[in-house]
């Protein structure tokens, strides 16, 4: 991006022949950071970088639920749809919809929170530092007495601000969050070892045991690059501790280290463009964004080759350096308390007289 931003570089994906490849599965993504940040762009009258706009976080961002003909809320929920395809009236569109299971708010473990806010110099404008506060003073007044908050800083230099904070202490931790001023360099990796020492110093068994962390993403001192960001929290994931990144900012915000960040660290990633954003992924999204139901999700969809020529998946687009490193392993996502994800084929049916309604079978 001119403007310094930095996003991962995308490959669309083609359409696929059903005959050599009826089955076609995906790891599936509940991120929507895309959606508000491309607002963002929009908002200030600016062309959008083409590879910001993810179209499955765009889908994600709304609220889709299946709320019809669901027998057990604590199972996973499917709803199919065929419908025409708008650009070309000889294909089709298939929408898939799963909704996950939505947690009793009653029966919803305690919490383990580590709050790691970049309080570097580049994070002292209102839509960065002053931004996340208010996000987090959102945050805080849904926390429980049984739940426990942490809060590391870096700029200029890490510092645990906060050791293990009962949820029903909120003055004192809104206070210290008040506190809290821009200065300095940013020593993320520093920052991001810290916070997972904290979180495993009150670690949580059988407990919802999660690192937020809140930046412009422009880490500048240690391991910088998204190779080294993915090294650094792969090693963390086995621990139980999930990583949820916010992004704010404009200028200079690092997209592609935050997405990165986040779907190495079995989180999830969003972007905050204003504080009515903030109450929505924060507050009135709280279980989706902080509690997790089901781990390495995948979807797999299975074609009629007799039915469907050709498909294609639209978003969910390849990373370009994900196809160069042909090492890299496919991991699935997580999905969060009451999540739904859209996921959309463009289909070529075999010929107009074939009969799609038989897509929605399986």
């Amino acid at each position: 991006s001119s403007l310094g931003e930095s996003y991962s570089s995308l490959i669309e994906n083609n359409f696929v022949q059903a005959t050599e490849y009826p089955q076609t599965g995906f790891s599936l993504s509940v991120d929507r950071a895309s959606y508000s940040n491309i607002r963002r762009f929009l908002s200030n009258e600016m062309n959008v970088p083409t590879d910001a706009v993810r179209i499955e976080e765009m889908l994600n961002y709304f609220d889709l639920r299946i709320s019809q003909n669901i027998t057990d809320p604590r199972k996973f929920s499917c709803i199919s749809t065929l419908t025409s395809c708008p650009w070309n009236k000889e294909n089709n569109l298939l929408f898939i919809n799963l909704t996950a299971p939505k947690l009793n708010l009653d029966t919803i473990p305690p919490s383990n929170l580590v709050f790691l806010i970049d309080v570097s110099g580049s994070m002292e404008r209102p839509n960065r530092l002053p931004l996340l506060q208010s996000a987090f003073k959102l945050l805080v007044e849904n926390l429980r007495a049984k739940d426990t908050i942490s809060i590391v800083t870096y700029g200029g230099g890490v510092a645990i601000r906060l050791s293990a904070t009962s949820g029903s202490e909120k003055a004192k931790i809104n206070n210290l969050i008040d506190s809290l001023y821009a200065d300095g360099d940013t020593p993320g990796e520093g920052a991001i070892r810290t916070a997972y020492y904290m979180a495993k110093r009150s670690f949580i068994k059988n407990g919802n045991n999660r690192i937020i962390l809140a930046t412009d993403g422009d880490f500048n001192v240690g391991q910088t690059s998204e190779k080294e960001l993915d090294e650094l929290v792969s090693t963390q994931r086995q621990s139980g501790i999930y990583l949820t990144c916010i992004g704010v900012g404009m200028g200079n915000y690092k997209d592609s280290k935050l997405e990165t960040l986040a779907k190495k660290g079995n989180g999830n990633f969003a972007y905050l463009d204003n504080v009515k954003e903030a109450e929505k992924v924060l507050v009135q999204e709280f279980t989706k964004t902080i509690y997790t139901v089901a781990n390495d999700v995948f979807l797999n969809v299975d074609f009629n080759p007799a039915i469907v020529k050709e498909y294609r998946l639209i978003g969910y687009d390849n990373k370009k350096d994900a196809i160069i490193d042909s090492s890299s392993e496919l991991e699935g996502g997580e999905i969060g308390s009451g999540h739904n994800v859209l996921a959309i084929f463009e289909i070529i049916p075999q010929s107009k007289s074939s009969d799609t309604s038989l897509l929605l079978a399986k």
